[in-house]
């Protein structure tokens, strides 16, 4: 199968366009474990829930705890079905004056649907922001510094799961501290139209763009599971190794 034929299904499957130009295959995962790639993430889901109950909802709906998030602060939780299986393994981040929801690709209106479902009495609305945004993803030892020559931001000393916000000659974002398993990434929320301003920025200071190919490489070699074949409502959190999602108490 050809480059262009696997991004031709990668495209239909998740409904979203990757970037056209690519390097080859060594290249790309040499930059992304030995420096740093960036990699068209847009096909993530992008919730903006807003809400003095949507932590308190989402806490009960899920597995982890998040009740306590504070500003600039996320984590990583799972809603389960009733049946106790996987609906979804979302992250939830406290940006202080909203919360940004990130689902699995072609998930965000279930998640949607679920909260909804749930919500009765609770002060929470939930806004789809998938189509409307762009997010992009730096893996690699680098990412950080690279990062920071962009923006301006030092997020050396970030938490993992942890955002932050900034504007860079007009172009708002938002920056996310999502580890690649044991690979630093962070991920750049943005406008559509800022996008490739943010992409040119990265290029020159030495990323490669990274293809869903060489992205779905990385993630199998990292043991990290995606919706739909390692992920769903066939399996329940502990089954699919996700106990690190899961507070106890």
């Amino acid at each position: 199968m050809t480059k262009q034929e696997e991004t031709s299904i990668f495209v239909e499957q998740y409904g979203r366009q990757l970037p056209a130009a690519y390097t080859d295959f060594r290249s790309e995962y040499s930059a992304a474990t030995t420096a740093a790639g960036i990699h068209d993430a847009s096909y993530i889901g992008r919730l903006k829930a807003t809400g003095e109950d949507a932590l308190d909802l989402i806490n009960r709906l899920s597995t982890n705890l998040v009740l306590d998030l504070n500003p600039g602060q996320g984590t990583h939780t799972i809603l389960t079905t009733d049946r106790g299986r996987i609906l979804d393994v979302i992250h939830v981040l406290n940006t202080g004056d909203h919360f940004i929801i990130l689902t699995s690709p072609g998930e965000e209106n279930n998640v949607i649907e679920w909260l909804d479902k749930y919500t009765i009495m609770e002060d929470l609305t939930v806004d789809n922001l998938t189509e409307n945004t762009s997010m992009i993803s730096i893996i690699g030892p680098a990412s950080s510094s690279i990062v920071n020559d962009v923006t301006g931001i030092d997020i050396s000393d970030l938490p993992s799961y942890n955002c932050t916000q900034g504007v860079v000659n007009g172009h708002s974002f938002t920056l996310i501290c999502r580890p690649f398993a044991d690979l630093p990434s962070i991920d750049i929320i943005t406008t559509n139209e800022s996008k490739e301003y943010f992409i040119s920025l990265l290029s020159k200071s030495g990323t490669r763009e990274i293809d869903n190919s060489t992205f779905d490489t990385l993630r199998v070699e990292k043991s990290l599971p995606t919706y739909g074949r390692e992920l769903g409502d066939r399996y329940n959190p502990l089954e699919a190794g996700l106990i690190g999602s899961i507070n106890f108490e």
